[in-house]
């Protein structure tokens, strides 16, 4: 014989909880804007999809503190993925979006690493061929600060970044962003 030995919480009274905010002190902060999801907004404006590797962590909640409540933002980070791991799994569901909304593209660098630039831009370039009507940013490779400036690594890198903007120029719904993120902004 089973029992349970868990007691409901129906004796369970608020009043026993501490208060959430003492009366003279503002709960919400004035410069964050509190989340909400996308059902609770009576109408978004645009929606905004950032794929990438473990760069693009947390991007999505940072651009959900600058922009007001009509955007939809949303991410897919895959860390140590490489570019065809990042595109494919969202081919499916750009097709959703309308022309005004916008993909954000951040990959590259495992790639690279790993000497396989040539494949990233070949998966990036058919990506961004076969969804034009959606508004695409992608951003460039960052540097490798842990290596020397003219090591062969940060070369590739700077090459990468070169015939990717060089690619991606005939494209008008495509804006590449430059990530001149200095030393200080990595651990």
């Amino acid at each position: 014989m089973t029992s349970n030995k868990f007691k409901t919480l129906s004796n369970f009274k608020n009043e026993n909880l501490p208060p959430k905010c003492a009366p003279h002190v503002n709960c919400h902060k004035e410069h964050h804007p509190p989340f909400r999801s996308v059902g609770k907004i009576k109408h978004v404006n645009q929606q905004i999809v950032i794929v990438g590797d473990s760069h693009a962590r947390k991007s999505a909640a940072e651009l959900k503190h600058c922009l007001d409540l009509t955007f939809a933002i949303s991410s897919f980070v895959k860390p140590g993925a490489g570019m065809k791991d990042i595109v494919d799994p969202v081919k499916e569901d750009i097709k959703k979006l309308k022309h005004d909304d916008v993909m954000v593209i951040w990959g590259d660098s495992n790639d690279i690493g790993k000497n396989n630039s040539r494949e990233a831009l070949k998966h990036l370039c058919n990506f961004v061929r076969n969804n034009q009507k959606v508004n695409t940013v992608v951003l460039t490779a960052l540097p490798r600060y842990d290596l020397l400036p003219s090591s062969c690594m940060n070369n590739e890198i700077m090459n990468f970044n070169r015939q990717l903007k060089k690619r991606l120029a005939p494209y008008n719904n495509v804006k590449i962003l430059e990530t001149n993120l200095e030393r200080e902004y990595f651990t």
